[in-house]
Parts: structure tokens; sequence; C-alpha cells
């Protein structure tokens, strides 16, 4: 079988996960009455749905992971990673890749219309903890029918997503992979940095 193949024409899909009979209630206070999620997939669902990696993305990602959308030339953010053959095997895995709440292409966020208003929120978009993130992540995999991940993977931001997804549910993934620019970059996160060693 041919190895490392490129994925096919793949198409972002948009639910509602939230709403004003069932809110989103935030960490911070305040709660939001329509939440929807623009996401993707790749791969097949085994029937025992145990085969789930769900990726998340940095902070200026989006849904598009991986693949081409039809009448596009540019392929998803991380095509060398997902696909068959590739670390991310989707001969093998179920790929989810969501665009986070807040994140303005395709999820809600601060462009999105304020129920209350009928008006895009603006400045007026809540204050979000990385736990409100994984909220809705969690809800989706709810709506995808999913209880147990097989791995969370995410980069940056996405790290971090993954690391309060096993805070807030650690009985919920069997496996989880965190990465990071190298030490010395200046994209690093501030937990990575380390003040320089006293002199004697």
């Amino acid at each position: 079988m041919e190895r490392d193949r490129p994925l096919d024409y793949v198409e972002t899909q948009r639910v509602v996960l939230f709403s004003e009979c069932d809110p989103l209630r935030l960490r911070g206070g305040g709660r939001l009455d329509h939440v929807e999620v623009a996401y993707e997939t790749y791969g097949e669902l085994s029937p025992e749905r145990d085969n789930v990696i769900f990726v998340c993305h940095a902070l200026t990602g989006h849904a598009h992971a991986a693949g081409l959308h039809l009448g596009a030339k540019k392929r998803g953010w991380w095509d060398n990673i997902i696909g068959p053959g590739k670390p991310l095997d989707t001969d093998r895995f179920f790929v989810v890749a969501p665009n986070i709440l807040g994140g303005c292409s395709g999820t809600t966020g601060p462009l999105s219309t304020n129920p209350a208003t009928g008006e895009p929120y603006y400045l007026d978009f809540p204050l979000l903890h990385m736990s409100d993130l994984v909220a809705v992540h969690r809800r989706l995999m709810g709506h995808l029918g999913v209880e147990r991940l097989y791995a969370g993977v995410g980069g940056s931001l996405g790290g971090m997503q993954i690391l309060q997804w096993v805070i807030d549910a650690p009985t919920r993934s069997s496996g989880l992979c965190w990465s990071r620019p190298p030490r010395g970059s200046p994209r690093r996160t501030s937990p990575s940095r380390r003040s320089p060693a006293p002199r004697s």
C-alpha cells in the first residue's frame, strides 16, 4: 500500500453545541447562549469509537488542518502530519480538528452575532479561560458519540488545551502529545522560559 499519501478534498462542518436552553457557563462568570463550532474530520471512526485523535490548534489556527478545500490551492496547516501513512495516520485513526471558541474562523467569537443585541459581540465578547475552550471540545466529542480519546495533540496554545483537558477529565484520554517551539524561539510561551543560572 502506498504510504504518505495526501488527503483528498475535505469539507468544514458546523454544529451548534450550546443554546439558550443549554448555555455554555463560563468559568469567569457569564454565559454564551449560542455556541457554534466549525470542525473537520479525517479518516473513519471505528465501530468501537476508540480511535479518535483530537487536534487543538494554536492561537491563530483554524479547523482546516489537512487536505484541500474544493477550489483552493493551499493545503491544511498540518497536512504534513495528518493523512494516510503520516504520523496521524488516517488509515488507522479518526482525526478531529475544530476551530477554538473565540477563534473567529467559523466558531463563535467576537465577530459572531450577540443574540441579546443582534449585533456582533466585538469587545463585549467575554474573556475566556482554557477550561472554557476544553468544555466546548468535550461537548463536540459528545456530539460525535465519543466518550474517550485515543490521544490529544496540540502545539503552543493547542498544547495548553490538551493539558487542561487532562486536568478536567483525566479518564477521558488514553494519551496526550504536547508540542511547543524549542527553547530560544521568540514564539515560545512564558512557562518555558528559564532564568539564567545565578553566578557563584
